[in-house]
Formats: structure tokens, sequence, C-alpha cells
């Protein structure tokens, strides 16, 4: 999974509490991708 920016950072947090437990998404890895560092502060 490609996350991008702050709208979509728990993500990965959603998949591993929520998903991970029951083998689902169990292989898959994310990223978090920031296009304007200097926007995001």
């Amino acid at each position: 999974f490609v996350v991008n920016d702050w709208h979509a950072s728990l993500v990965p947090v959603l998949l591993a509490a929520k998903y991970r437990p029951y083998g689902v998404y169990k292989d898959s890895r994310s990223i978090l991708v920031i296009h304007n560092l200097a926007h995001q502060v």
C-alpha cells in the first residue's frame, strides 16, 4: 500500500491492528510518501 500524506497516514496502523491478527494482508507492506515536506509542518 502506498500511503500519501497525512490524510491516510494511519492506514498502516489500521492494517496492523485490525487485519493482521486474522492473517489478512499479512504479507503486505506500506510506505508513507510525503510529496511536500515544507507544507506538512
